[in-house]
C-alpha cells in the first residue's frame, strides 16, 4: 500500500477527495512494482483522486525516493466549519523509512526552509494581519503494526518475520531514545510522522490554507533537492 488519507477517525478506510470536498470512500493505493526494479515503488500514484490535492506532490515525491513509502497523509482542511474542534487543520505524512539518514536530512531542511518561507509571505501581507507560523513536528510512531509489516514483507528481501516480545521491547526503547536501528531487529523500516501545524491554530481559514500550501510546497522542494536522482 502506498498511501491513504483518512477522512476522519471513524474508519481508516475512508479517503478524502481534498480541499473543500466531502470525503469519498476509498482504500489503500497498492504499492505497485512500476518504479525501481524490485522496490515496489510506483513511478506515480495510480489514482490521485484518493489523495488530498494539496499534499499530493509531496506524497508522490516521497514515494519516488526509494527509501520512503507513505502510509497516511492529509493536506489539512481549514475550510471545514468544525476543523478546529476536530483537529483537522494540520497537514501530515505518515511514512515508513528505510534510510534514516536521508529522512533526518530532509527533516532538517524542512525545519530550516519552511519557517523562512512563511515569514516571507507574512511580510508580504503587511501590517494589520496576525503573522502565520507553521509548527513542524517529527517523531516515531512505534514498531510497525502487523498489518503494515505484512504489506511491506513482499517488498523486503526475506520478508518481515513477526517479532517476538523481546525484539519488540528493544525496538520500542531504540525508537524512544532515537537510537540507530538494532542490527538484529526484524526490519530496517521505521514508522515516522511529519506534521505541519498552523499557529495560531484558529487563524483565518484562507490564511491557514495559504500557509499550509506554502509549507507543503517547500517540503516537497526540499525533498527533491535532497534526492535529485529520484525525480
Amino acid at each position: 500500500m502506498v498511501d491513504q488519507t483518512p477522512a476522519d477517525a471513524r474508519q481508516s478506510g475512508m479517503a478524502s477527495q481534498g480541499t473543500g470536498s466531502a470525503p469519498v470512500g476509498g482504500g489503500f493505493v497498492p504499492w505497485l512494482p512500476t518504479g525501481a526494479p524490485g522496490t515496489g515503488i510506483p513511478a506515480s500514484l495510480p489514482d490521485n483522486d484518493l489523495l488530498d490535492p494539496p499534499v499530493r506532490p509531496l506524497v508522490e515525491a516521497l514515494n519516488r525516493t526509494g527509501w520512503a513509502r507513505t502510509v497516511f497523509s492529509c493536506g489539512g482542511h481549514p475550510e471545514e466549519p468544525d476543523a478546529v474542534a476536530r483537529g483537522r487543520r494540520q497537514a501530515h505524512v505518515d511514512v515508513v523509512v528505510s534510510d534514516r539518514r536521508q529522512w533526518s536530512a530532509w527533516v532538517r531542511h524542512v525545519k530550516r526552509d519552511v519557517p523562512e518561507a512563511i515569514q516571507r509571505i507574512t511580510d508580504q501581507d503587511g501590517p494589520g494581519r496576525d503573522g502565520a507560523r507553521i509548527r513542524i513536528a517529527e517523531g516515531g510512531l512505534g514498531p510497525l503494526p502487523t498489518w503494515l509489516a505484512d504489506a511491506l514483507a513482499p517488498h523486503t528481501p526475506g520478508g518481515i518475520p513477526e517479532p517476538g516480545p523481546f525484539i519488540r521491547g528493544l525496538a520500542r526503547v531504540a525508537i524512544l531514545l532515537d537510537l540507530p536501528w538494532l542490527p538484529d531487529a526484524t526490519t530496517p523500516w521505521r514508522y515516522r510522522r511529519l506534521v505541519l501545524e498552523p499557529v495560531p491554530y484558529g487563524m483565518d481559514a484562507d490564511q491557514c490554507r495559504k500557509a499550509l500550501d506554502v509549507a507543503i510546497g517547500i517540503a516537497t522542494e526540499c525533498l527533491e533537492r535532497l534526492t535529485p536522482d529520484a525525480r
